[in-house]
């Protein structure tokens, strides 16, 4: 527990929850049938709920845009492979968990940092 009354093991049900309710907040926008419209709010709900915009302070300003850049791209990613197996329109649930369960490749590993 940390000095606020947050357990550590409640970390992983906050972030499912926080994905959750950006993904859900993209779908409802009402633009799944237009994919280029859909593909950028559902990376935007990806930035949001994974923070892949959050910045670093000991990196200078080109460094911190290409950083965020390359993030932003393996969320578009994520999202193409997940719309290549899965409707968003008629199979929401099956594409909202391969963006899920994808989640991990749009986390930096911690030897880059």
């Amino acid at each position: 527990m940390n000095q606020r009354g947050l357990h550590l093991d409640e970390l992983p049900q906050i972030e499912r929850d926080s994905f959750l309710h950006f993904a859900t907040i993209a779908r409802r926008c009402g633009h799944a049938d237009e994919w280029m419209l859909f593909r950028d709010e559902m990376a935007s709900a990806l930035t949001a709920a994974f923070g892949l915009n959050s910045r670093w302070v000991d990196l200078d300003d080109d460094q911190e845009t290409a950083r965020i850049a390359a993030r932003r791209e393996c969320a578009y990613a994520l999202i193409d492979e997940a719309a290549a197996r899965f409707d968003p329109l008629s199979q929401w649930p099956q594409f909202r968990e391969a963006l899920w369960n994808g989640r991990h490749s749009l986390m930096e590993p911690p030897a880059h940092r």
